[in-house]
């Protein structure tokens, strides 16, 4: 039997949200958004994010760099936000395979994040285009098998690794299967 796999994927039993989608052609860069969850999971602030409430100061948001993928989490860390700077010439052109079962949800985003909410991870990304299916992919390189697929936007799709770890986002572009 193999041991449990932690997951930072939390169920949602409500509507998902509609991304809003900006390309930005001067810059590069690819803008997706979309509106948090109504009902977090259940998460204790510390004492410190606790008594900012109470006196009215706003926790940041949390922002997580890998490499040139930066993840916006809400001050609860639910992922709600991305943004990628890569020109269309460099993404890679072929099949994905589908996404197959996914869980509507929201992902937490984990990591050792600073004092004003950043976190930086050194890794590659790729950006690949399925044409096909009309799905753009951004994934960690070397590829990471994705172990459980959660939709946290419509047709926004957050693949997750053996340890719950973020190891490929998934967004529809235009009609087609996903």
């Amino acid at each position: 039997m193999s041991p449990p796999r932690r997951s930072n994927a939390r169920p949602c039993p409500f509507f998902l949200a509609t991304p809003e989608i900006l390309w930005d052609a001067e810059s590069l860069t690819l803008s997706v958004s979309f509106a948090g969850l109504g009902a977090a999971p259940p998460w204790t602030p510390p004492l410190v994010s606790q008594i900012g409430s109470a006196v009215g100061i706003a926790d940041p948001a949390h922002r997580l760099a890998l490499g040139d993928l930066v993840l916006t989490g809400e001050s609860n860390r639910l992922l709600c936000a991305f943004d990628i700077r890569r020109a269309p010439e460099a993404w890679l052109r072929h099949a994905l395979d589908p996404i197959g079962v996914s869980t509507k949800g929201a992902v937490r985003l984990e990591a050792a994040f600073d004092d004003n909410g950043l976190a930086s991870i050194d890794v590659d990304i790729d950006m690949v285009m399925d044409e096909a299916r009309g799905l753009l992919s951004i994934r960690r390189r070397p590829v990471i098998a994705v172990a459980t697929w959660v939709e946290v936007a419509t047709a926004v799709w957050v693949g997750l690794g053996d340890t719950g770890g973020i190891v490929e986002i998934r967004m529809r572009i235009n009609r087609g299967p996903a």
